[in-house]
C-alpha cells in the first residue's frame, strides 16, 4: 500500500467514524401528558398542518409516517375530518444549539485537513388534541 492510499484510508476512516459518531448520538426523549387523561377512550386521529414543519418534504413525509406508525401501534386508527376524530395531531419541528460543551466536532476536511463541525439540536413536538375537550392532552 503507498502512503497516498494509506492517508485516504485514514481520512475515509475518519470521516466514517464521525458521521457514526453523529448519526449514533444519544437522543433524548420525553413525553409528557395531561394528568388524569384516559388514553383508553381515543380511537381516531387526524392530521392538523404544522405551524412550524420540516422545510423538507422527505423529511415531513418520514415524521408523519413514523408518529402515524406509533399511534397505529397503540390501537389508532386515522380517519378524514369528517369522521369525527378523537384527536388531533400535529408536530412542531424546532432547531437550536446544543449546550456549549456538545457544539464543536471534528471531521475530516478537503485535503486531509481537520476541520470544526458545529451541531445543532433538534426538537421534534407531537401534540395531541381533544377534539371533545379542544385541549392538549
Amino acid at each position: 500500500m503507498t502512503k497516498q492510499s494509506v492517508v485516504k484510508l485514514r481520512l475515509w476512516l475518519a470521516l466514517f467514524v464521525s458521521v457514526a459518531f453523529v448519526a449514533f448520538a444519544p437522543q433524548q426523549v420525553t413525553v409528557d401528558s395531561l394528568p388524569g387523561t384516559d388514553f383508553a377512550r381515543f380511537k381516531t386521529y387526524i392530521w392538523r398542518i404544522s405551524p412550524q414543519p420540516i422545510p423538507d418534504v422527505a423529511w415531513n413525509g418520514r415524521i408523519i409516517s413514523n408518529v402515524d406508525a406509533q399511534l397505529g401501534a397503540k390501537g389508532l386508527k386515522k380517519v378524514g375530518p369528517d369522521q369525527n376524530p378523537d384527536l388531533v395531531v400535529l408536530y412542531i419541528a424546532g432547531n437550536a444549539p446544543t449546550s456549549p460543551s456538545d457544539q464543536t466536532t471534528y471531521a475530516a476536511g478537503p485535503l486531509g485537513t481537520i476541520q470544526k463541525v458545529e451541531q445543532n439540536g433538534a426538537s421534534l413536538k407531537v401534540y395531541l388534541e381533544d377534539t371533545r375537550a379542544k385541549a392538549v392532552v
